[in-house]
């Protein structure tokens, strides 16, 4: 028997059926419009890119080490302590940076009035930075007759009227940046690299 429809007239129970039917399955899809993706007609869902690592980069080697370094910076480091620190935002884009062992310099050994500490280190390529890049070492030994005498980062750079770039075929000299012992280890700070050899020295007290 038809029974009363809310809206007046009448309907029978299979009409009634199939509007619960269709009520429960709009339900169940949400009451919506379907989605459809913005990338256009037959495109699938956009890929999840996943998270994005905006943290400093920090990477280890035996002799030689490299990595991408941006605005973020980075810290690379090798096995016989050498250290390299990049703060952020001391690059505005991001280059290819490389510490290795370098070839040691005859430069101060024949100096009576200053003498190497650790090992030559070779840092590349040539960095104009916002900040300081921070260079240590662990704290070697100094000899007797150097105790209490200044402590020096000798920086290799071109000679005058030549270009940086490729050791050993151009013409090069040492500056001197102060440096400091700092939590066991020589420290200090490169306002600039020129992309050469750099060497920590002690010369005699004054």
């Amino acid at each position: 028997m038809p029974s009363k429809s809310p809206l007046g007239g009448s309907m029978t129970w299979k009409t009634t059926l199939g509007l619960i039917a269709v009520a429960l399955a709009t339900a169940a899809c949400g009451g919506g419009t379907a989605q459809t993706s913005s990338t256009g007609a037959g495109a699938g869902p956009i890929a999840d890119p996943g998270p994005v690592n905006s943290g400093p980069v920090i990477q280890s080697g035996d002799r030689m080490v490299a990595a991408e370094i941006g605005s973020a910076g980075g810290t690379l480091s090798l096995t016989n302590g050498s250290r390299v620190e990049i703060p952020r935002g001391a690059l505005s884009e991001t280059i290819e940076v490389h510490l290795s062992v370098g070839t040691q310099t005859q430069a101060f050994n024949n100096r009576d009035y200053e003498k190497p500490l650790g090992p030559t280190i070779h840092l590349q390529p040539t960095m104009q930075t916002s900040a300081p890049v921070v260079i240590s070492i662990p704290v070697a030994n100094i000899p007797r007759e150097f105790t209490g005498g200044e402590l020096t980062l000798a920086v290799e750079v071109p000679a005058a009227g030549q270009r940086a770039g490729v050791m050993g075929a151009t013409q090069t000299t040492w500056s001197h940046v102060e440096a400091r012992t700092e939590n066991g280890r020589f420290v200090a700070d490169l306002p600039d690299v020129p992309g050469m050899r750099l060497q920590f020295l002690v010369a005699e007290p004054e």
